[in-house]
């Protein structure tokens, strides 16, 4: 597979800085179009696509997403494009798990 990598390197280094503050992520990954190439009709020709991010959580536990909503607000005061954060499960997610099938690549991993 073939990655079309659309992200300014400086953005991945803004991500990886926030989630190192954050002790119950285990490992953010970015999807879709920016690292894909591929953009889907829901995007109008001339749109700025955003940037997805699958986030795991320490433990596997959906319960600590639910209070963590805030991280998107915070990425987007960071970043100069809109955020979409998807908490991300390998056996419990399969609809973000077919996107990142897709393409995807790792920005930050810790041992969880």
């Amino acid at each position: 597979m073939i990655l079309h990598f659309d992200t300014d390197p400086a953005w991945i280094e803004i991500v990886v800085s926030w989630a190192m503050k954050k002790p119950h992520l285990c490992r953010v990954t970015m999807f879709g179009s920016r690292v894909t190439g591929v953009r889907t009709p829901k995007n109008p020709p001339r749109a700025v696509p955003d940037l997805d991010l699958a986030i795991e959580l320490v433990g596997d536990d959906e319960s600590g997403w639910s209070e963590q909503s805030e991280w998107k607000d915070e990425l987007e005061s960071l970043l100069p494009i809109a955020v979409d954060c998807q908490w991300f499960s390998p056996t419990a997610t399969p609809k973000v798990a077919a996107y990142m099938s897709k393409g995807s690549l790792v920005v930050f991993e810790r041992s969880c």
